[in-house]
């Protein structure tokens, strides 16, 4: 009776043991998934600053070589 307890005991804790490990693996799967995620949002949002910033300096540029533009100040007044 004795060792029928003790079987039992040790196919539940194996089988939760299994679980963990199984549970773990996928945590760290997901985890890669969403730091991929991540580099991206990154790379796309360093990308679309580059865009904005070439835009306000070309678009500051033009009022310089036009010497007016009624939105200089805002555009000069953005900072990055």
């Amino acid at each position: 009776m004795q060792e029928s307890v003790h079987a039992k005991i040790c196919l539940t804790f194996c089988a939760d043991l299994q679980l963990a490990a199984e549970l773990g693996k996928t945590l760290l799967e997901r985890n890669k998934e969403l730091e991929n995620i991540i580099k991206l949002h990154q790379a796309t949002e360093e990308e679309q600053t580059q865009e904005i910033e070439v835009t306000i300096n070309f678009s500051t540029n033009n009022c310089l070589n036009d010497n007016y533009c009624p939105r200089q100040t805002g555009y000069t007044s953005i900072t990055f």
